[in-house]
């Protein structure tokens, strides 16, 4: 599927090139076609993500600093937000702060750049 779809885009992209005046407009829609399809499930999905954990502390990381928090758009609570999803986003910040120290007690390690 990843083939056809990356077939199709530099198709248009050459009948963009060859055929039709250059449109900012195609090619724009072009490059968030390719982040919706596969950047942003890959940020959102499979990087926060570890099935291989034994249990539900496990199986999500624990992101912190400065830099995760800038590239996530201050979505980097993923854990805190599987342990309780019910806590609404603007909370997530206080909810991780009041956590850190039980998942420093359950040795879960922060990935953390900065």
């Amino acid at each position: 599927m990843f083939f056809l779809e990356l077939g199709i885009i530099i198709l248009i992209i050459l009948g963009e090139i060859f055929f039709i005046q250059i449109s900012i407009f195609l090619i724009l829609y072009i490059l968030l076609s390719i982040m919706g399809s596969w950047i942003i499930p890959f940020f959102t999905s499979y990087l926060v993500h570890a099935p291989e954990g034994s249990n539900e502390l496990l199986q999500t990381r624990l992101f912190r600093g400065k830099f995760y928090s800038i590239i996530s758009l201050e979505h980097l609570y993923h854990l805190e937000h599987h342990l309780y999803p019910m806590v609404p986003h603007k909370n997530w910040k206080e909810l991780a702060r009041r956590l850190d120290p039980y998942f420093e007690r359950m040795q879960i390690k922060a990935n953390r750049i900065l």
